[in-house]
């Protein structure tokens, strides 16, 4: 989704938001909408497709190893329709949580962290970072997985229960 029709998008969301919101214009939204252009949420989310992207297909490859190229193709393009359709609401919800937490001083003080070198490397590397993050806690989880099992088994065999 181009930048320009992804800060439209926010900014007519923003201007439409339920009554939860105030019924004045806040004037966080502005601060918000400029945030999210800075912290190119279009980019962070065509990264995020790639991923899933990557993960779907080797999924499928795994368990269907002779799959075509054509019917992989068939990912892709689901997950960038099905991402395109999510990215309004996915925007809004972010938005009102963020302007549940932050004022307007900490969303300009954010603005201002990510006009700055470190900021622009946080938005660069955000995005595999945190892929590399779950990546790493669901092997985790799967290795601890046994012996959380076997544990809670133990303890309500302890109380009566038999599993």
């Amino acid at each position: 989704m181009p930048r320009l029709l992804l800060v439209a998008t926010f900014a007519l969301l923003l201007c439409t938001a339920p009554a939860q919101a105030q019924q004045q214009s806040d004037p966080r939204d502005a601060v918000l909408a400029e945030l999210f252009e800075l912290m190119q949420m279009d980019t962070m989310l065509e990264q995020m497709s790639g991923q899933i992207r990557q993960t779907l297909e080797a999924q499928l490859r795994q368990k269907h190893p002779n799959i075509s190229d054509e019917d992989i193709s068939v990912v892709s393009d689901v997950v960038i329709e099905v991402l395109d359709e999510m990215m309004p609401p996915m925007m809004q919800m972010t938005a009102q949580v963020m302007l549940k937490y932050f004022t307007e001083e900490d969303l300009r003080a954010m603005l201002a962290f990510y006009r700055t070198p470190t900021g622009r490397k946080t938005i660069r590397v955000m995005p595999q970072m945190v892929a590399e993050v779950v990546s790493r806690q669901q092997q985790y989880i799967a290795q601890i997985a046994p012996q959380l099992t076997l544990r809670i088994q133990q303890r309500l065999r302890e109380k009566g229960y038999e599993l």
